[in-house]
């Protein structure tokens, strides 16, 4: 196996509060003896004396002030021994050691792979690019090892660093014991020798906060990455029999295998193609859908997040019934974006903050009018209730993406030609807009075909994932679809998981 990146050593900031502290524990025994010799050693043989050198280079001045110096050759051995170990998760766990720094590493793909897994046993002949994390960078996205993504328990990919410790001190000179230990240790330690000298115990109790510090951040410092799981799909259109099976089997009757995978993400997001409702009349257009309020629940169990209802099937039934879908989806719990009671409410996002880090999800649509209806008359306005409308590239300008680097926004888009299998001219200018607006994710719906992944300046974009449940669409292209999982570290995308879908009848399944 191979890999790319500098872990040869601990950060200088991470390793201070830790070898400070040791200094000083051995310090303060050296006010009764004169100097004290440490040395460095390493069982990994990339670590040279150069490297090794370096990693110790800021700490010259601090060893030279508490008489602690490199040996040389003075006495029989060094006084203190400092180990670095450098080793894998799959080669063995760490023991009595303090943990320097942690790195976690992800076998990669390019973007035109369907490839969601590889095994530990392809990594270690060789097979596969592996890279640390903080290299994952476009067209390439994270494969999971033997099933496991990087934060779950038992994944082997992960590198750690260590330092222990041995060495005579004065009081034990003789016996060489061996003082291996954790911070813990080295805190009670240096307590029992600030009890021996005024002058040592208020030079050691200056440390003591920092280790203690240290020890009580290390949970964080050396934890994974925090992902957060995203899963969308394209349509939801529950009419022709789709809410009867829904309301009847429950979720795993009309999704199949997506019914867990939407309970798995921390947020799954699907266009509403239709309303939710039990009044209003059809307004004059080719397809008017309507649901049964009673589905709204059923949604929410089945673990959907938001909705988007930035389409031209939300006003199919008029106002009253638009109004009802946005009333039955709140009390349902579940977000919807893209429509609202003006339009400051419809560009606005669905906020999650109960994360690793905050989502945005906001909803916008750009469909061309039909043959009997233009989807202009429904957009919002400043009192107006209505949808989220672009015309060209204007809606790009109406969403308020976040500046900070700990939010990830997304933007589900409904727009584009339907039955078109690549996006128009419009619609990619649409989506360089919508990135340039600071927008981290786009997943578009409307075309009924599943239409092609790009990157758009660092940004994953989905054109189209076509039909998620839409009962009709036999022998049209639109029996298929797309579900998407995909695993972001804060903006970035790490896990790209496609799983393709066969529509039959109003019932949906993974195609393999």
């Amino acid at each position: 196996m191979s890999y790319t990146g500098d872990l040869s050593g601990a950060r200088s900031q991470r390793l201070r509060g830790i070898l400070c502290g040791l200094c000083l524990l051995c310090a303060a025994c050296a006010y009764e003896r004169g100097e004290l010799y440490f040395a460095v050693q390493t069982e990994d043989p990339t670590l040279n004396a150069a490297e090794i050198e370096r990693l110790l280079s800021d700490k010259a001045a601090l060893f030279a002030s508490l008489n602690l110096h490199p040996w040389e050759g003075q006495g029989a051995s060094p006084d203190i021994f400092f180990t670095i170990r450098r080793f894998w998760a799959y080669e063995r766990s760490v023991e009595a050691e303090l943990v320097l720094e942690r790195t976690w590493f992800v076998p990669c793909k390019e973007s035109d792979s369907a490839r969601i897994s590889t095994s530990l046993a392809a990594c270690l002949a060789g097979e596969e690019t592996i890279v640390p994390t903080a290299a994952l960078a476009p067209p390439w996205s994270a494969l999971r090892v033997d099933g496991l993504s990087l934060t779950d328990e038992g994944y082997a990919l992960v590198q750690t660093v260590t330092l222990s410790m041995r060495g005579k001190t004065p009081a034990n000179r003789g016996r060489n014991a061996k003082a291996r230990g954790s911070i813990t240790a080295l805190i009670d330690a240096l307590m029992r020798v600030a009890g021996r000298s005024a002058k040592a115990r208020r030079r050691i109790a200056a440390v003591i906060d920092t280790v203690r510090t240290d020890l009580e951040g290390s949970g964080t410092r050396h934890a994974a990455p925090a992902l957060v799981w995203i899963a969308a799909a394209g349509d939801l259109m529950l009419g022709r029999g789709a809410q009867e099976i829904l309301l009847a089997e429950g979720p795993a009757g009309i999704f199949g295998k997506t019914a867990p995978l939407l309970l798995q993400a921390d947020i799954a997001l699907l266009n509403l193609e239709g309303t939710i409702s039990k009044r209003g009349e059809k307004i004059a257009k080719s397809y008017n859908f309507r649901f049964d309020p009673a589905v709204a629940p059923e949604l929410k169990s089945a673990g959907i997040d938001a909705l988007l209802c930035a389409n031209n099937h939300i006003f199919d039934y008029g106002l009253d019934a638009f109004y009802d879908t946005l009333a039955y989806l709140k009390d349902a719990g579940i977000k919807a974006v893209g429509a609202g009671l003006n339009e400051a409410e419809a560009a606005g996002a669905a906020v999650f903050s109960d994360l690793p880090y905050t989502v945005q999800v906001f909803g916008l649509a750009s469909f061309p009018p039909e043959q009997r209806w233009d989807g202009r008359s429904i957009a919002a306005g400043m009192d107006r209730a209505g949808i989220l409308y672009s015309a060209g590239t204007s809606g790009a300008e109406k969403l308020r993406c976040a500046t900070d680097e700990t939010t990830l926004d997304i933007v589900l888009l409904h727009g584009g030609i339907e039955w078109s299998t690549e996006p128009s001219g419009a619609m990619r200018s649409l989506g360089a807009a919508l990135v340039a607006r600071g927008a981290d994710l786009i997943i578009g719906s409307h075309p009924h075909i599943v239409q092609g992944f790009e990157w758009v300046e660092g940004a994953p974009v989905f054109w189209s994932l076509g039909n998620f449940v839409f009962s009709g669409m036999d022998n049209t292209g639109g029996e298929r679809g797309l579900f998407i999982m995909l695993g972001f570290v804060g903006r970035r995308l790490f896990y790209r998981e496609q799983y393709p879908l066969i529509l039959s009848g109003p019932r949906t399944e993974i195609a393999f």
